[in-house]
């Protein structure tokens, strides 16, 4: 696990995987997608990666440049 996002919107950085700024950046991409996720309520308790979340990293990676597989 790279990082982690807790309520209300706190992003954990693993320091012991995390040791690039592309990871860095990549990785804090991911996390505040599921911020955005809990802000609007449509957070899945069951599933955090589900459609709503891959149609917003395809825009984040297709935007910042991010490996679309490794996202």
């Amino acid at each position: 696990m790279f990082g982690c996002f807790d309520e209300p919107a706190i992003i954990t950085i693993s320091t012991a995987i995390v040791w690039d700024f592309k990871q860095l950046t990549s990785t804090v991409a991911h996390e505040m997608i599921h911020v955005y996720q809990a802000k609007l309520k449509l957070l899945n308790d069951q599933n955090h990666h589900d459609e709503f979340f891959y149609e917003c990293a395809y825009d984040v990676c297709m935007n910042l440049g991010f490996d679309k597989e490794s996202f």
